[in-house]
């Protein structure tokens, strides 16, 4: 399981194929987004989060949706 967290807005997995379609390959989120695809090829669960990490409420609110999505963590 991998959670990333980052300040910049990133596309929902489910949106990910359509945000490839309409991007150029150059495009560092389409980078982002086929390097994440690679790792769930190889079995790795992944979420990405927008979120300031000096920002506690944004942080909070990140850690409440890794946990509904993955379940506790240690």
């Amino acid at each position: 399981m991998l959670v990333l967290i980052g300040r910049s807005a990133f596309p929902e997995p489910n949106n990910w194929s359509e945000w490839l379609a309409t991007h150029d390959e150059g495009d560092r989120i389409s980078g982002k987004i086929k390097k994440l695809q690679a790792l769930e090829k190889l079995g790795a669960q992944v979420l990405p989060l927008s979120a300031d990490v000096a920002d506690f409420p944004q942080m909070q609110e990140a850690i409440e949706r890794a946990e509904q999505h993955f379940g506790k963590i240690n």
